[in-house]
C-alpha cells in the first residue's frame, strides 16, 4: 500500500496555528506518507474523490476536501474519504442563484473557517466581475451543510471589472483573513491596450485583508502582495511581472514568517508555476521566490493545509495541488478525472521554501491527528471481499477497447457473491460497453482455444451509469460461489468478445473508455489481455490470448 500509513500512535495535546479554523487536537496521531505517483484518492466506497479547485483543511476536528457548494468530503485519518451526503447549500434556491450570478459567476471554489467567538462556519466563494464589488458570505452552525447566504464582503481594493476568481480564508491567532486575487478579467475582453497579443491573458495580484470579529465584513486593512520595490497594478515597466499573475492563493503563519503561496495563472493546465512571498508581517514587504519543481510536477496548487503537531512542536505545511496532466479521455478540467498531489513544505534557515522533489518515487511524510468525530472509515471498497485495494498507486489510462481485458482472482470466501465494482470512464459512450462476472477452472485453460467460462452474471454500461469520473460501476451478481474458485470479470464491446444480449458489435465509432491501473498486484490476481480483433494464433503458435503482467485494474468484488 503506496498511501502509506505508519501507524505511529501517540497520544497528544497541541495547539498551532490555524490555516482555517481551529487546531486544538485531544487525542492520537499517525503518519501519513504520499508518493508522487498516487495520482487518484478515492472515498470509501471505491470512486474517486471528484475535486477540481479544492482543498483539504483541518476543521471542526476533522479533514475537510471542499470542492463545490454540492459535495464535499470528510476524514479521520487523512487516508479514508467519506462523500458527505448533504450539499453545503442548493445553489438553485433563488437567494443562493442570485448571489452567485453574473458573468462568470458560480460560488465556485469554496472556502470555511469557523469563527470561535461566534460558533459558527463561514464561507466564502468565487465573486464574479461586475460592476458592483462582493464576496458572496454565507454562514452555518454545521461544517458540511446549512450555509445560508448573509451578504456580500465589500473587498477594499476593487475596481470595475475585477472580480475574485480564487480566495481563500485562514485564522491566525483568532484573527479571520480573507486572501484573493484581482480577477482583472474584463480588461481581456474589452481590451484596454495593457495586455499582450498572447500573454498575459489578464492580470491578477494577490491581496490580503483582514475581517471583522464575525469574519462577515472587511475592516478595511489590507496588504498587497508584490515583490518588495514593486508596483500595483502590474504594468509592462514593473520590476517583477509575476506579481500581476497569481492565482489559488492560500496564507499561513510559521514562526514569525508570513506566508503566501500560489500558482502561476493558467486554466486547467498540465502544469504551473507555484510562488511564494515571505514577510515578517502580514503587512510585508514581501519577499519573493518559486518554489516549483517541473511545474509544480504537472500540477497547479490549491493551497497549504497547517497540520496540527503535539507538544509545542513545529507545525508541518502540507501544500496542495491539481494535476490535470494525468487525466484521461483528454479530461484535464473535469472532476474526478484529475489527479491530486500532495508534498510537506521544508524551509530553509533563511525562511525560504525548497523546491518540490518531483521524482514519480518521491515521498513525504507528515504526522497526522486522527480525529475523535464519528466519520464513516469503512465502506463498499474498504470492506470488500476481494479487490485491487483502494489506496494503492494508480494511473488513468484511456486506449479501451484497443486492447480487451479479462481480471481475475480467487475468491478468498464462500457465499453469495452479490457485486462487483469497477472503476471506469467515458465522455457520453455512442456504444454500450458489458461487464461479464464468470468463473473458470483453471489459469493453464485460460488462454487456450475454445476455453470457455461460466457467465455468473453480467451488466450493459450505457451513458446512463458511466461518468467522466472514474467513479465505481457495479455490477451486480448475485450466484454462490466457493473459497478457492477463480474468479473474473470482462469487459466486452460485442464479438469476438462474449457477445451481450441487445449489444452490438464493436464498430470503428466506438467509445473510447478510461479506466485505472496499477502495479502493485494482489496475490493471485492476472490480468489477461486480447489485442482488438486479434483471435488467431500469433507468432506460430501462440495465444492471442496473454498475461499482461505486473498491472492490475481497479476493482472489489463482494461476497457475503
Amino acid at each position: 500500500m503506496h498511501l502509506s500509513i505508519v501507524l505511529s500512535l501517540c497520544a497528544f495535546v497541541g495547539q498551532v496555528v490555524a490555516g482555517s479554523g481551529s487546531t486544538e487536537t485531544n487525542g492520537q496521531s499517525h503518519n501519513v506518507s504520499f508518493v508522487n505517483k498516487h495520482n487518484y484518492y478515492f472515498d470509501v466506497d471505491g470512486h474517486v474523490v471528484n475535486s477540481v479547485n479544492g482543498k483539504v483543511d483541518w476543521i471542526d476536528e476533522q479533514y475537510f476536501w471542499i470542492v463545490n457548494a454540492s459535495l464535499s468530503y470528510s476524514s479521520k485519518d487523512l487516508v479514508n474519504w467519506y462523500r458527505n451526503p448533504t450539499e453545503l447549500f442548493n445553489i438553485s434556491e433563488p437567494v443562493n442563484a442570485k448571489a452567485c450570478s453574473g458573468i462568470f459567476g458560480s460560488c465556485d471554489r469554496p472556502k470555511v473557517i469557523y469563527n470561535e467567538k461566534t460558533s459558527k462556519y463561514v464561507l466564502m466563494a468565487f465573486a464574479a466581475p461586475g460592476s458592483e464589488p462582493g464576496i458572496p458570505v454565507f454562514t452555518s452552525d454545521y461544517l458540511t451543510h446549512g450555509y445560508t447566504f448573509q451578504g456580500h464582503l465589500i473587498q477594499k481594493t476593487w475596481w470595475y471589472g475585477q472580480g475574485v476568481e480564487d480566495l481563500s480564508l485562514a485564522v491566525i491567532d483568532g484573527e479571520g483573513y480573507v486572501i484573493y486575487t484581482t480577477w482583472d478579467m474584463i480588461s481581456a475582453i474589452v481590451t484596454d491596450g495593457s495586455l499582450g497579443s498572447i500573454w498575459p491573458a489578464f492580470s491578477q495580484t494577490v491581496v490580503i485583508e483582514k475581517l471583522t470579529d464575525d469574519f462577515l465584513n472587511s475592516t478595511g486593512e489590507s496588504s498587497i502582495v508584490i515583490q518588495q520595490g514593486g508596483d500595483f497594478p502590474v504594468t509592462t515597466n514593473s520590476s517583477n511581472l509575476v506579481d500581476g499573475q497569481v492565482e489559488s492563493p492560500d496564507l499561513f503563519r510559521r514562526g514569525d514568517w508570513w506566508y503566501m503561496v500560489g500558482s502561476g495563472t493558467c486554466s486547467f493546465c498540465n502544469g504551473t508555476t507555484t510562488v511564494a512571498y515571505r514577510s515578517k508581517s502580514w503587512k510585508g514587504p514581501w519577499t519573493f521566490q518559486f518554489v516549483d519543481s517541473d511545474l509544480t510536477c504537472g500540477g497547479q496548487g490549491m493551497g497549504v493545509m497547517t497540520v496540527p503537531r503535539a507538544n509545542n512542536d513545529e507545525a508541518e505545511f502540507l501544500y496542495q495541488a491539481d494535476r490535470p496532466s494525468i487525466a484521461p479521455l483528454g479530461l484535464g478540467y473535469t472532476g474526478g478525472a484529475i489527479g491530486h498531489g500532495f508534498w510537506k513544505l521544508n524551509f530553509n534557515p533563511d525562511g525560504s521554501i525548497s523546491k518540490i522533489d518531483c521524482s514519480p518515487d518521491a515521498q513525504t511524510t507528515v504526522q497526522a491527528p486522527i480525529s475523535s468525530k464519528d466519520i464513516p472509515t469503512t465502506g463498499l471498497a474498504t470492506t470488500a471481499t476481494d479487490g485491487s485495494g483502494n489506496n494503492k498507486d494508480y494511473w488513468a489510462e484511456s486506449n479501451y477497447p484497443s486492447t480487451w481485458f479479462y481480471q481475475t482472482w480467487t475468491s478468498s470466501k464462500s457465499g453469495n457473491l452479490s457485486s462487483v465494482g469497477i472503476n471506469l470512464g467515458a465522455i457520453s459512450p455512442n456504444q454500450p460497453l458489458a461487464v461479464f462476472v464468470f468463473r473458470y477452472p483453471h489459469d493453464a485453460d485460460f488462454t487456450a482455444p475454445f476455453f470457455k467460462w461460466e457467465t455468473l452474471g453480467w451488466a450493459p454500461v450505457t451513458a446512463d451509469n458511466v461518468t467522466v469520473s472514474l467513479d465505481v460501476v457495479k455490477v451486480s451478481v448475485g450466484a454462490s460461489v466457493k473459497k478457492g474458485d477463480r474468479l473474473g470479470f470482462a469487459l466486452t464491446v460485442g464479438y469476438p468478445m462474449k457477445k451481450a444480449p441487445s449489444l452490438p458489435r464493436s464498430s470503428p465509432t466506438a467509445s473510447v473508455w478510461g479506466y485505472l491501473m496499477t502495479d502493485q498486484v494482489e496475490d493471485g490476481h492476472i490480468l489477461y489481455v486480447l489485442n482488438k480483433s486479434h483471435v488467431s494464433f500469433q507468432e506460430g503458435y501462440e495465444s492471442p490470448v496473454r498475461v499482461l503482467e505486473e498491472r492490475e485494474l481497479k476493482w472489489y468484488a463482494r461476497v457475503d
